[in-house]
């Protein structure tokens, strides 16, 4: 009978999320809380938002080469794995190719206004 509660950890997943996230908008401004390495992973959120879901399929598709025949990520460690994974390549694509577009958009921002002053 385990299929009755093969929804649930998404439940719970989503659950802990939301309670996670009013914590830190209610109380964290409030009492100062601050999180260093939540800080450092929002540096590039917005590429992490970008790439989680291809760095989960692709870690789906490896997982599927390796022999565990499934659509969906079962495993409790799988989703750790993909979590990681996500959050890696997400690092890697904003410091190997935004961070340098951003300085370079910099510079040349700065170089117009000086060419135009």
């Amino acid at each position: 009978k385990s299929y009755l509660f093969h929804q649930d950890p998404k439940k719970l997943t989503g659950l802990s999320m939301v309670l996670f996230t009013f914590i830190l908008l209610s109380a964290g401004l409030k009492y100062k809380i601050r999180i260093p390495w939540l800080e450092r992973i929002g540096v590039f959120s917005y590429t992490l938002y970008v790439t989680h879901y291809a760095s989960i399929y692709l870690l789906k598709l490896i997982f599927y080469k390796l022999g565990l025949h499934f659509y969906e990520i079962y495993i409790l460690y799988g989703w750790y794995l993909g979590i990681g994974i996500a959050v890696g390549l997400a690092a890697l694509l904003y410091y190997v190719a935004e961070y340098p577009g951003i300085i370079y958009l910099e510079k040349l921002r700065t170089k117009k206004l000086k060419l135009s002053a």
